[in-house]
């Protein structure tokens, strides 16, 4: 099992956070942007995880310490999909309205 963690910033400075499976509110006045880390259950860093915005072209690879970002987020419901080989693929939604 990978967990993560998301980690978004709203245009007003605002930051917010979720874990596997929960669902957080973005306040959003223009793009916003999402940033994390996915770790396993021990808390490893996972280098090399696909983290994509499910039904979008936008995506990223975690780094050397499993961080990634991502900017230019739409309002709206979107999927967040974190996968990396021998784990279980985690989802997590958000809101950004």
């Amino acid at each position: 099992m990978i967990t993560t963690s998301l980690y978004g910033q709203s245009p007003d400075g605002n930051t917010v956070s979720s874990k596997s499976g929960e669902i957080e509110v973005i306040q959003n006045q223009q793009p916003a942007s999402l940033r994390g880390q996915i770790t396993d259950e021990d808390k490893n860093e996972l280098q090399g995880a696909s983290v994509i915005i499910a039904g979008t072209e936008k995506g990223v690879n975690t780094n050397e310490i499993g961080q990634y970002f991502i900017d230019k987020l739409p309002a709206g419901k979107l999927s967040v999909q974190a996968s990396i080989m021998g784990y279980k693929t985690q989802i997590v939604d958000i809101i950004i309205v």
